[in-house]
């Protein structure tokens, strides 16, 4: 079995660098916390490689500014995220 997903161009952009930074960058040490099993990151990292192969903007010159754009974009379509009253 396989799932579809649709993201738009921005949250897959957002989503590939997330995770580049996470896994690869890091190795996933500061995911550790946040998952309770060893399946979560071997599934993140699944999901990061189908990005890679579905997205050009990681091999060209400017994707950084590719990503500013994107991250600006959502904020922009959904708001900032809501903050935790204490």
């Amino acid at each position: 079995m396989s799932i579809k997903l649709d993201l738009d161009d921005s949250a897959a952009l957002a989503v590939f660098e997330f995770l580049s930074r996470t896994l690869d960058e890091q190795n996933g040490e500061k995911l550790q916390e946040a998952v309770v099993h060893d399946g979560e990151l071997w599934a993140l990292n699944t999901l990061h490689g189908v990005l890679e192969k579905t997205l050009s903007e990681p091999f060209e010159a400017d994707y950084r500014a590719h990503v500013k754009k994107a991250l600006e974009m959502l904020v922009v379509k959904s708001g900032t995220w809501p903050k935790t009253v204490e």
